[in-house]
């Protein structure tokens, strides 16, 4: 088995937290974990990339078009790593908008991606979630990486369980701040019930009880 899975946000957001979770998840679960080095501006503002490798791999980094999962924890840098991912894979966009330096420097504004993202939507499966506004209903927009590995764990999608990912909060954060992260991470679980795909705008439980259905045919 592997899986692949490439996080990109911009320094600040807890990119190589998210990255450690997972690995530390996938640890508790007996797989083999490799997490890559940063790439790009590690500075506040700067953008930064980590990809995680679960299972039979033994390099660090994904090769193009073989990425399984993408979790953009800031809009356009998640969007920017969409041509990486392999069709059928999967993309979770926080809703987050932030500017990079790059554009800050040059004076741009925030570009409309919705044609692109309309257009990656028709080999892709795209979830748009409000990661930040959920994490402050937890009570700290910190948090909004515990809410993105409950959404991960509902999901299934990289075979890790709600226990692996709790087990990884508790290894990564204080006794001050678990139980937030905990209420993050159950908040991430229930937002799979709101969440919907781009493509086709279906609400996820329909979306799996169709494909069920087309499975048992």
């Amino acid at each position: 088995m592997k899986y692949n899975i490439i996080i990109a946000g911009i320094g600040g957001q807890g990119v190589v937290t998210c990255g450690s979770l997972i690995s530390k998840a996938a640890i508790n679960k007996g797989l083999n974990a490799i997490m890559s080095e940063i790439h790009g501006l590690a500075q506040r503002g700067g953008s930064v990339s980590v990809e995680v490798r679960l299972g039979d791999v033994h390099g660090p980094i994904i090769p193009n078009g073989e990425g399984d999962l993408l979790i953009g924890l800031e809009f356009m840098e998640g969007v920017r790593n969409i041509p990486r991912m392999k069709d059928g894979s999967t993309v979770i966009l926080s809703l987050e908008k932030l500017t990079p330096v790059s554009l800050s420097m040059k004076g741009k504004e925030y570009p409309n991606l919705d044609d692109i993202l309309n257009e990656a939507a028709k080999r892709l499966n795209i979830y748009e979630i409000e990661a930040e506004t959920i994490a402050l209903e937890a009570g700290d927009k910190r948090t909004s990486n515990s809410v993105i590995m409950g959404f991960i764990s509902a999901l299934n999608l990289s075979g890790l369980s709600d226990e692996d990912f709790i087990n990884a909060i508790d290894s990564t954060f204080s006794d001050k701040t678990k139980m937030i992260n905990h209420r993050a991470f159950e908040l991430g679980v229930l937002e799979k019930t709101r969440a919907k795909l781009r493509q086709n705008n279906i609400e996820i439980d329909k979306y799996i009880e169709e494909m069920d259905k087309k499975l048992s045919k």
